[in-house]
């Protein structure tokens, strides 16, 4: 795969997230299409360059949002190098294999922002993370599945879902 279209498809992300996404959910769960992105990249073409995309990425998200500059890229850097590591693969996987990963990367993002987020707070990561982390997580997972089941995924990634 080139990676022309994944730095397109990254930009429309960020973009979507930065102007469509807070009005797609609540104050405190919403998915998070750059991640998503990431995803793909870190399965496509590993650990390494999901690392610099997601640093690179999430300092973009930073630079842009009222969060401490280096949270999103250090959260995003992570769940790339844990999904590029687990899941790195020449084609798009099967349906239950992108489920797995797209569910590692979801959940490693959540695990880490809710333990960021609390810290130096009052508020206690656990119902940090099963209030705000969890559901976002899997709003973020199920728009993920979402595109896997459409015939865009297929037809890109040339594999049958079966």
């Amino acid at each position: 795969m080139r990676r022309g279209p994944m730095y397109i498809l990254m930009g429309v992300a960020l973009l979507l997230q930065m102007t469509l996404v807070p009005y797609a959910g609540t104050e405190t769960i919403r998915p998070h299409l750059p991640l998503l992105i990431l995803i793909v990249v870190a399965v496509r073409f590993g650990a390494l360059e999901a690392v610099i995309w997601g640093a690179v990425v999430g300092y973009v998200m930073g630079l842009v949002s009222s969060e401490p500059l280096g949270m999103s890229a250090f959260i995003l850097a992570l769940a790339g190098f844990t999904v590029g590591k687990a899941f790195e693969s020449d084609v798009m996987p099967p349906l239950h294999l992108w489920a797995s990963a797209s569910g590692a990367g979801v959940m490693t993002a959540a695990l880490a922002w809710s333990a960021l987020y609390s810290m130096g707070t009052l508020a206690p990561v656990g119902a940090v993370f099963l209030k705000q982390a969890i559901p976002s997580a899997f709003y973020t997972w199920a728009l993920g599945m979402l595109w896997a089941i459409s015939p865009l995924y297929a037809r890109r990634g040339k594999v049958h879902l079966d």
